[in-house]
C-alpha cells in the first residue's frame, strides 16, 4: 500500500517519463502564466484603488478650502453691503459661484474614473438659476 503511495502519480496512470516532463513543464509554464495574469490584475485593482483615495482626499479638502472662503466672503459681505437685496444679491452670487467651482472641481477629480456630466446637470442648472437670481437682486 505503501508504495502506491510513494508513486509518480504519472507511472501510475500509465503515463511515459518523456510525456511526464512535458507535461510538467507545460503545467509549470501554465501556473506561471496565471500567477502573472493575477499580479497583474491585483496590481491594477490596487492602483485603481489607491487613485481613488487620493481623488478623494484632494476632493475633501478643496470642499473644506471653498466652504472656509465662503463663510469669510459672507461675514465680508454682511459687513460692507447696505441693503438686504445686495446682501442677499452679494450671497446668491457668492453661491453660484461656489457651487460651479464645487462641481467642476468634482468633475475633474473625477474624471479619470468616470465620466457621467448629465449627474452634474440639475446642480449646474441651480447654480446658473442662483447666478442669475443673485446679479437681479444686486442690480
Amino acid at each position: 500500500m505503501n508504495d502506491k503511495i510513494l508513486q509518480n502519480p504519472f507511472e501510475t496512470a500509465g503515463i511515459t517519463t518523456k510525456d511526464t516532463l512535458v507535461t510538467q513543464e507545460k503545467l509549470y509554464e501554465q501556473l506561471k502564466n496565471a500567477e502573472e495574469n493575477f499580479l497583474k490584475k491585483a496590481r491594477e485593482e490596487v492602483d485603481q484603488q489607491l487613485q481613488r483615495a487620493q481623488l478623494s482626499v484632494i476632493t475633501i479638502l478643496a470642499f473644506f478650502a471653498s466652504f472656509i472662503a465662503f463663510v469669510t466672503s459672507e461675514f465680508m459681505i454682511l459687513k460692507s453691503a447696505e441693503g438686504f437685496r445686495q446682501k442677499m444679491g452679494f450671497s446668491l452670487v457668492l453661491l453660484a459661484c461656489l457651487l460651479g467651482f464645487v462641481v467642476t472641481l468634482n468633475y475633474v477629480a473625477k474624471a479619470t474614473l468616470e465620466r457621467n456630466m448629465y449627474a452634474y446637470i440639475p446642480v449646474i442648472i441651480g447654480a446658473i438659476v442662483l447666478l442669475f437670481i443673485g446679479i437681479a437682486c444686486c442690480a
